[in-house]
């Protein structure tokens, strides 16, 4: 009985938390506003810093960790509205079942970027010559939605290639008609996406597709928990959280979307440069995955800088060192800003 019982309160915890995620993955009217504090190199009267051209604006995309609340993701907004001149930042935060269920996450992210995500960009390049776009990713959760969103771009090439070989106007994907005048101009607004984006920043982030981390990570967020908390606070959640992550990872569509990720990220992202912050400390991300990853990139032909600390959790370091957090994102942001003004 203790066993069923221990299970009904796993299980009710994941399901409210599918709930939640599956509704809405972008908080795009929460956080989508334009500051006039600062970028690079330029010290300003008011003493801000940034480009004094008027017409550079600087959007970020900001991925956030599994199970990140609203209130923790505003400090990193906060790092970006305090530094750059005319910025936007679009918040998207993933789901449990977008990240953990192939068929959702797809499906969600090729929505995301339809009707919030490319209209917002189209919308802040508006009379604009020159856009910085920034793409800013925390904890696996945030790896998987970028390559994620880069391989559906693939995807929609393949689909408009397809339409011009049969002549269609119109396409039926995954039972939804698509226009073919309406993937062009998304098409469009990838390759202007590709043009201007500038770097990408991965906080606590990645590790291997590992069933320890997949529970870990999982329990951490259903729970609220840090995941250095998990194993001492739920034992029994967690071993079965392990059982069925080992599981989860013999599925055929899991594996087959974990290796178009990969292979996004090492094929189709655009090779500009990138900024890893993680720590030796963390109870989730081994730091070896993460280096292993950043050399990787380098090897790619990508500019990768590291900032690893030695004593901060999980998605935490902007908690623990704020200065230094800002600092490391600030010189990386005055590299890649001063360069294409």
């Amino acid at each position: 009985m203790l066993r069923v019982a221990r299970t009904r309160i796993a299980m009710t915890l994941v399901r409210r938390h599918y709930a939640e995620g599956i509704c809405c993955s972008c908080v795009d009217a929460q956080y989508a506003r334009a500051y006039s504090t600062a970028p690079s190199g330029v010290q300003h009267d008011d003493g801000s810093r940034g480009p004094s051209t008027s017409d550079s604006k600087t959007v970020v995309l900001l991925f956030g960790w599994l199970g990140a609340a609203d209130r923790h993701l505003l400090k990193y907004v906060d790092v970006y509205e305090s530094y750059l001149l005319e910025t936007n930042v679009l918040v998207v935060k993933p789901s449990i079942a977008e990240t953990s269920m192939p068929s959702v996450g797809e499906r969600n992210m090729v929505e995301s970027m339809r009707e919030r995500i490319l209209p917002w960009i189209r919308e802040e390049k508006r009379g604009r010559s020159n856009v910085h776009i920034i793409i800013h990713c925390m904890s696996n959760a945030g790896w998987i939605a970028i390559g994620t969103m880069f391989y559906m771009e693939q995807e929609l090439r393949r689909t408009l290639a397809d339409m011009h070989v049969r002549d269609d106007a119109t396409a039926v994907d995954d039972g939804i008609m698509q226009d073919k005048e309406e993937l062009e101009r998304d098409l469009q607004s990838w390759e202007e996406m590709r043009t201007h984006l500038r770097g990408i920043v991965l906080d606590s982030c990645p590790s291997l597709a590992l069933p320890n981390v997949w529970a870990k990570g999982l329990i951490s967020a259903v729970t609220e928990k840090n995941a250095s908390e998990v194993g001492h606070a739920y034992p029994w959640i967690l071993s079965m959280a392990n059982s069925l992550s080992r599981r989860y990872f013999d599925s055929p569509e899991v594996l087959k979307r974990f290796r178009k990720i990969r292979e996004a990220w090492n094929v189709h992202i655009p090779r500009v440069p990138q900024l890893y912050l993680y720590s030796t400390a963390d109870a989730l991300i081994p730091h070896s995955h993460v280096e292993s990853f950043a050399s990787q990139q380098s090897t790619l032909g990508s500019d990768v800088y590291t900032a690893p600390c030695t004593d901060a959790d999980h998605c935490a370091i902007l908690k623990k060192h704020p200065s230094d957090y800002r600092a490391h994102v600030y010189s990386f942001l005055d590299k890649l800003i001063t360069h294409h003004e």
